[in-house]
């Protein structure tokens, strides 16, 4: 009777458990399948990820020494990665596309697309844009997808004052007068 009891108790804990252990794990497989992707094109390029968050369908990532961007993500029909040399832009801004639901008793903000869009310093160059939900392919809810482009919007936005501090400042040089009276001062002080 004891064994009974106890090989029913085991069978009934197994059913309960294994599925908890095989999310895990498919969790697990999901998010080195996601780093992967990311650290191989961060080696094709010399770089090394330094920080990296991961959400359902996508990981973004960053070499904070290079000051390189990378973001992979898996659409329905088509995977997309790319890689951003951060010193050729000047800012970046989420942009939250949405829409306004009336409900008999309030409004409701559905929000349709999260993007990150980078604007470049020099003013010829297109912008490059990140898409990072699209209610269209992704899932109706969003699960923390706000808050970590937020995040990483503020720490990109962080990086990229920090290097314009760095740069130089370009001092415009004052081109000498060549006419008349200043012509001659400007001969004698370099004779």
């Amino acid at each position: 009777m004891d064994k009974g009891i106890l090989l029913v108790t085991l069978i009934f804990l197994a059913i309960i458990i294994l599925p908890f252990v095989f999310i895990g794990l498919s969790k697990k497989k999901k998010r080195n399948r996601f780093l992967n992707k990311i650290t191989n094109l961060a080696d094709l390029r010399g770089c090394t990820i330094t920080r990296h968050e991961i959400s359902n369908n996508f990981i973004i990532g960053i070499d904070d020494s290079a000051g390189c961007l990378f973001f992979y993500k898996k659409e329905p029909d088509k995977e997309i990665l790319r890689d951003f040399n951060l010193k050729e832009f000047k800012t970046c801004k989420l942009l939250n596309v949405s829409r306004t639901v009336n409900d008999k008793q309030n409004q409701l903000q559905l929000v349709q697309k999260l993007e990150l869009c980078f604007y470049p310093i020099e003013e010829d160059q297109p912008e490059e844009v990140i898409e990072f939900y699209n209610d269209e392919y992704d899932s109706l809810t969003l699960s923390g997808e706000l808050q970590m482009i937020e995040r990483w919007e503020d720490q990109i936005n962080k990086y990229l004052k920090t290097l314009q501090k760095e740069k130089p400042a370009v001092v415009p040089v004052a081109k000498a007068s060549t006419s008349g009276k200043n012509k001659k001062k400007f001969q004698k002080s370099y004779k």
